[in-house]
């Protein structure tokens, strides 16, 4: 055995005979180095650091190449797995050779050559699974990579089977609906008169369950493609948008339902589309449910800290708190009011405004009714 190797071993032996002290100064190091948070997340253990000490200091003397051990691999992999950082691995390491020369050189003040040789020795071993560790690292992460890419394939091409069976079954669906409306419609004009009253009562429910039917299914066919990603944005006006709202809502639901605007000149990123359907199912309620039988009122106003802020206020019935939350989900009405709809306005609403990275929620009404408080990115930050 050369000389070498011997000093080797009994600068490793003298390591080993303390390694608790060792271990002790080591950790100590490293975790005044790290903040609270991620000595949390990532919880390195006594146990750790006592695996790395043995591959490290056995290493030194016994391995002649740069390679990496089976305890060495087993650490870094579950380490890797749980997510940690390359850069924490070196911080250890680079603590690890600082606690190793304070103490050899306590020992051996000396004899500079010998422990110079065994630091040179073990620090080449730490570089070397430096190295080994990062070209772990570099393939872990490439095979993930290839991984999530093939994911996103396998889901882009779900996604696309999936619209085209929408595009399928509501042609399917709505066929045999328009000729059941067809049919009740040349009943009621031909045959009402001579109908009595409860055959009466029965087209007309026919008619309406139809049409709320027909209304459903479109409704639910707007929510499944409604896509972030494929969303048509670009800068728009949102007193413009909202105009075209009301419009729709005059034309459809009452035309003596008041909205008054206060949105200046407010631009945003959006899909005008989506947008023009997300206003429009939120005046929509708004003039369906309103106190006693006059048509209601709407204001609409904003402002603008950090995010854009819009309020839509009204007049109306107003909800109870502890309905406010449930009348997001898919199909569920307020029950005080016989109301036609399907119970999917504000499911789209706020599905549209998730998909412009906002968030939407009901809140008081200074008007006495209840507030939709809608909160997107401003402008000026989606532009950048």
């Amino acid at each position: 055995m050369s000389r070498m190797k011997k000093n080797d071993e009994s600068i490793s032996g003298f390591l080993k005979e303390h390694k608790a002290e060792f271990i002790n100064r080591w950790q100590e190091l490293v975790e005044r180095s790290l903040s609270e948070e991620i000595k949390q997340y990532y919880q390195f253990s006594h146990m750790d650091f006592n695996e790395l000490f043995n591959a490290y200091v056995d290493g030194a003397v016994k391995d002649q190449t740069p390679r990496i051990n089976i305890t060495e691999e087993k650490f870094i992999k579950q380490k890797i797995n749980a997510g940690c950082p390359l850069s924490l691995m070196s911080i250890i390491n680079i603590h690890f050779m600082a606690t190793a020369r304070d103490m050899v050189r306590a020992v051996y003040p000396d004899a500079f050559n010998t422990r110079m040789e065994y630091l040179e020795t073990l620090s080449e071993r730490v570089l070397n699974n430096e190295i080994v560790l990062f070209q772990y690292y570099e393939k872990h992460v490439s095979n993930l990579n290839a991984q999530l890419t093939a994911q996103t394939e396998a889901l882009r091409q779900k996604n696309t089977n999936l619209v085209e069976f929408i595009d399928l079954a509501t042609h399917q669906l709505q066929a045999p609906l328009w000729s059941i409306l067809g049919f009740t419609s040349k009943l009621q004009r031909k045959y009402y008169p001579i109908i009595q009253e409860e055959g009466q009562h029965y087209l007309n429910r026919i008619s309406a369950n139809v049409a709320e039917m027909h209304q459903l299914i479109e409704d639910m066919t707007a929510m499944l493609i409604i896509d972030p990603d494929s969303m048509k944005k670009r800068k728009l006006f949102l007193h413009d948008i909202l105009r075209g709202s009301i419009k729709r809502v005059h034309s459809e639901i009452d035309n003596k339902f008041k909205v008054k605007e206060q949105l200046d000149s407010v631009a945003i990123m959006g899909d005008p589309f989506q947008l023009r359907q997300c206003f429009f199912h939120i005046l929509k309620n708004s003039a369906q449910y309103t106190k006693g039988e006059k048509s209601g009122t709407m204001h609409v106003h904003y402002k603008i800290d950090e995010n854009l802020e819009l309020f839509f206020e009204d007049d109306g019935i107003g909800i109870e708190k502890e309905y406010r939350e449930l009348v997001f989900k898919p199909l569920e009405r307020l029950k005080e009011k016989e109301i036609v709809g399907t119970g999917m306005g504000l499911t789209l609403a706020r599905k549209i405004i998730i998909g412009h990275k906002g968030s939407i929620c009901l809140e008081d009404s200074t008007y006495g009714g209840i507030c939709v408080h809608i909160t997107l990115p401003p402008f000026s930050n989606q532009n950048n």
